[in-house]
């Protein structure tokens, strides 16, 4: 799934595109993706409209239009926009002046557009936390956050009503970053260790935004081009191979059926800390992780 830094390399080509057009027609070719909206009800108050700006909440693409009133997207696993490229997976077309076309095309139908009313500052029906590129996310905001929750770490970084805009790909970097366990209970975290994850946080996304977000699948940019970014990843993905850092073999686990990659001698666990339980962290019976604690008599590292 595109995550801030894919969506945040999206807006910024769409600024240099779109930004004083027109909109003359919108062609509703799946009505999934304007779902719960009929196309109809999607596509009239939108016609004739102008694009005046183009940002981003999280993970939400923003068009705010001439009527104060906003177009919002969310890419899904697969969402893309193309500029003057219809192709098999065109999920909604939008006709512009200057005989330009720009198209909402995704392979698995997952991502959708919404209309949102112009005293809206989130997409209709999501809650939002802060941005962690627009606003100043503070050591005291994770640790108020994360005071009350045994949930582990990386399951509070995934958390988009907390800090918007983080997935799986750059919720493992911040981490080996930080050196902070995943699977750490959100809780136990110092405000120092706070300190430091907020400065992980911003820095890995602005490098990933840097080189244009990561493409391991499906993600391109508005012209195409796959993000520069997979060159430039530590650990994610890379299970079995040496640290980086200290040349220890990176580990996998699983948290909520998701995989993960951290080191085991630069994110170990607070000695002190039990760990939490499977039901709250998500750890799944065959996870590697699970397994080695267990030989290990439940011991933590």
């Amino acid at each position: 799934m595109p995550e801030l830094p894919e969506v945040e390399t999206i807006v910024r080509g769409l600024r240099k595109r779109v930004i004083g057009r027109r909109i003359l027609k919108v062609i509703v070719k799946n009505p999934r993706a304007v779902r719960p909206q009929k196309p109809t009800a999607f596509a009239r108050p939108i016609s004739g409209k102008v694009i005046l700006t183009v940002s981003r909440n999280g993970k939400w693409i923003c068009f705010r239009l001439s009527d104060d009133g906003y177009l919002w997207a969310h890419l899904g696993m697969t969402g893309r926009f193309r500029w003057n490229e219809p192709d098999s997976h065109a999920r909604v077309i939008f006709q512009l002046d200057g005989q330009a076309t720009l198209v909402f095309s995704d392979i698995r139908t997952f991502g959708r557009l919404a209309l949102g009313p112009s005293d809206a500052l989130e997409p209709p029906g999501v809650t939002l936390g802060v941005d962690p590129i627009h606003d100043e996310v503070s050591p005291k905001y994770l640790r108020d956050h994360f005071q009350r929750r045994t949930a582990a770490v990386k399951d509070l970084l995934l958390n988009q009503e907390i800090v918007s805009g983080i997935g799986n790909i750059y919720a493992t970097e911040i981490l080996f970053e930080a050196r902070i366990h995943p699977l750490r209970p959100a809780n136990s975290l110092t405000l120092k260790e706070c300190r430091l994850l907020v400065k992980c946080i911003r820095s890995c996304l602005e490098r990933a935004i840097r080189y244009g977000g990561t493409t391991i699948s499906d993600f391109l940019t508005l012209d195409g081009e796959p993000g520069g970014f997979e060159e430039h990843i530590k650990i994610y993905g890379r299970q079995g191979q040496p640290c980086p850092n200290c040349g220890a073999l990176l580990e996998r686990y699983v948290l909520h059926q998701r995989s993960g990659v951290f080191c085991p001698r630069c994110q170990r666990r607070h000695p002190a800390l039990a760990c939490p339980p499977k039901a709250e962290c998500g750890i799944q019976e065959n996870s590697p992780l699970l397994l080695q604690e267990k030989k290990r008599g439940g011991r933590n590292r």
